[in-house]
């Protein structure tokens, strides 16, 4: 079995706590599937199943019908899984989930999903976690909408995006690459409630205050003591 696509599922917080053997079988009994960037997921394919990113991210955003204007709710990277609520509820909600780079999928029904919740009562316990988390998040978001400036709120979902184990790093010498900043400035302006210009500005700001920095590869690591340090402002 694909040893990648068992870690991917072992971090998802939905089946923490499961065997590794129960993890393998639930992965036996689904499909993997691959998507290009820009797939849109129909709602008759979110009605039926939840999906894990193995690889690449999906976001999930709502369009307003006269401007256009895009807001990204949500990205799930691998590991995370959707659409949850759907699979609660079972009923469609104005929300939209697209692919925003080629993306590898574990596609697991409802059907399928129903059954290992009931032998596996943990997974309960973990459903209202997450959910819990992705609460905190829209709160979060709200609040920062509100109160902060641009580049605030850039350094905020920037601090929101660190993977959890980097946070106890020493500040005063961790650096780390975020899949956050590998997204085109126009999807992170999504995320904050901006325009590509403005997000481009507030990169340059960041970069200046150390926050950001550019490895020997292009790639954007950030710095955790100068993150806190300019978020505490």
């Amino acid at each position: 079995m694909n040893k990648n696509i068992v870690d991917a599922v072992k971090e998802a917080p939905l089946f923490a706590g499961m065997r590794l053997e129960e993890i393998e079988a639930l992965i036996a009994s689904c499909p993997v599937v691959e998507r290009e960037k820009g797939f849109l997921f129909s709602q008759k394919a979110l009605d039926r199943s939840l999906f894990i990113p193995l690889e690449g991210a999906v976001k999930s955003y709502q369009i307003n019908p006269v401007t256009s204007k895009e807001y990204i709710i949500f990205l799930f990277s691998p590991g995370q899984i959707f659409d949850v609520i759907t699979f609660i509820d079972e009923r469609k909600h104005e929300i939209l989930f697209e692919t925003v780079e080629d993306t590898k999928l574990l596609e697991i029904s409802h059907d399928l999903m129903n059954r290992w919740i009931a032998q596996n009562p943990q997974i309960n316990k973990n459903l209202i976690y997450l959910l819990s988390g992705m609460l905190q998040n829209l709160e979060q978001n709200a609040s920062d909408l509100a109160l902060y400036d641009t580049v605030t709120r850039l350094a905020r979902l920037i601090f929101r995006n660190l993977p959890g184990t980097q946070l106890f790093l020493p500040q005063d010498s961790a650096k780390v690459k975020l899949k956050l900043l590998t997204l085109s400035h126009e999807n992170i302006a999504q995320m904050i409630g901006s325009v590509r210009e403005v997000v481009s500005r507030n990169m340059k700001t960041l970069k200046n205050e150390q926050v950001i920095e550019t490895d020997a590869k292009k790639q954007r690591l950030i710095d955790l003591r100068s993150l806190l340090d300019f978020i505490k402002k």
